[in-house]
């Protein structure tokens, strides 16, 4: 299956005898990309995650290595984590903005309160 070039959202191929898997693949990954925010930066899952929660894995490791830089996504229909390449996002956990350069996550834009 072919992908959308910049945030690799699956394309519906011709003559699919259930469009409906790979429409809902789609609007999985919109869904974890679209408005992005994040909980914190963790090198490991957390042992308490409700479904949708995002993380910005840090330096991965167990069930994360090897996904250094990636936004972590938790589906719990499943109990998996996604991850998919992100440039920016917005982090709860420290009320940062972050960009990523070079596969490493810099903040750009604080708010302290």
């Amino acid at each position: 299956m072919a992908n959308t070039p910049n945030n690799g959202i699956p394309y519906l191929d011709e003559n699919v005898t259930d469009p409906a898997a790979a429409t809902n693949l789609a609007l999985d990954k919109i869904d974890g990309l679209l408005q992005l925010s994040v909980l914190g930066i963790e090198d490991a899952p957390p042992s308490e995650v409700s479904d949708g929660d995002r993380y910005i894995v840090g330096s991965g490791t167990g069930d994360w290595s090897g996904r250094d830089g990636l936004i972590a996504r938790y589906v719990a229909d499943g109990d998996y984590w996604t991850f998919q390449a992100a440039y920016y996002c917005v982090n709860q956990g420290d009320q940062c903005f972050y960009c990523r350069f070079g596969g490493d996550w810099y903040p750009m834009l604080c708010i302290s309160s």
